[in-house]
């Protein structure tokens, strides 16, 4: 199956649609994405939301999101990326909190971040960009791209999480990667050239899809098969435009589902790894990834002004 994946990956660099490969497979598969977002909804229920990537994947599937309770999303020590993100999202579902007068006051932050880039590490990069554009934020984009550039490697085309300098202790992942890439489809629409492309989108897919296992799962920082760095790999791949239900999407789906704790037939979590407990955080990023194979990667279906305006993208 890696082969195939492999080989679907670079189909997609190539520019060729894999809607008639994934015909059987959707036919197949067709229930693997409704059912782990129906096990999905019930675990969230009546919880409290703790994290960004939780409010931006309810919003995207149509949730109410005036039924839970957000205060956590703006707790003390949220950063404040993920705090304007939540705020984002809120607003989009209809549902805003009162801690969205401050989200201006943080995009002023995260625009001076933005400034040197290189300073931030890939996640936080990814994270910031986000913010900025979910918010509809100026800034400049083409650094972004050249920051994202200077942390690839050129061989492989995954990603540190710094900028690659001589000594650095810093490694390629997946999830450098996954995150490098979900930083320049958000761009994408105001840097897209040749260069970019052949290395931040096409090199950073094949790189991605070498490093899916055989059992098509992707290995986490430290080197152990990861249901949430198989989440985020997808999530990024969708974004890509990879078919949402096609035999990517339903092997890498099939393969978390394997992390899901259930008991008497209901979700109680998902366990980060094999011999792991569950967290909320691995929950967070599957959930995020079973929506996006659902209704398309949330932070690129529709975008939200500083004025509360909604505008599509570009991408």
């Amino acid at each position: 199956m890696k082969k195939t994946i492999c080989v679907l990956l670079a189909f997609i660099v190539c520019a060729i649609s894999l809607c008639a490969c994934g015909g059987t497979e959707q036919t197949k598969n067709k229930d693997i994405r409704k059912t782990m977002y129906a096990e999905l909804s019930g675990f969230y229920k009546g919880k409290h939301l703790t994290s960004y990537l939780e409010a931006a994947a309810l919003c995207a599937a149509g949730e109410d999101l005036a039924a839970y309770d957000c205060s956590e999303l703006f707790a003390d020590g949220v950063n404040d990326a993920q705090y304007v993100i939540s705020c984002c999202f809120l607003k989009k579902a209809g549902a805003p909190q009162e801690s969205e007068s401050a989200a201006a006051e943080r995009i002023s932050k995260l625009e001076e971040a933005i400034r040197t880039p290189d300073a931030l590490d890939i996640a936080s990069l990814c994270d910031t960009v986000a913010a900025l554009e979910l918010y509809g934020a100026e800034y400049d984009r083409a650094a972004v791209a050249e920051s994202l550039l200077s942390r690839q490697d050129e061989i492989s085309g995954g990603f540190y999480e710094f900028p690659h300098t001589s000594g650095t202790s810093s490694h390629i992942s997946a999830l450098n990667t996954a995150a490098a890439l979900t930083a320049y489809m958000l761009i994408r629409h105001a840097v897209r050239s040749q260069i970019y492309e052949d290395s931040l989108h096409d090199s950073a897919l094949l790189y991605l899809g070498d490093c899916m296992e055989d059992d098509n799962t992707v290995k986490n920082g430290s080197g152990v098969s990861s249901s949430a760095a198989t989440a985020q790999t997808l999530s990024a791949l969708i974004a890509c435009d990879i078919p949402q239900n096609g035999e990517i999407s339903t092997s890498l789906l099939s393969a978390i589902h394997n992390f899901a704790a259930i008991s008497d037939g209901v979700l109680y979590g998902y366990r980060d790894t094999a011999d792991g407990e569950t967290k909320r955080d691995t929950a967070a990023a599957i959930l995020f990834c079973v929506t996006s194979t659902l209704y398309g990667n949330p932070y690129f279906a529709e975008e939200t002004s500083a004025a509360g305006g909604i505008t599509e993208t570009n991408n």
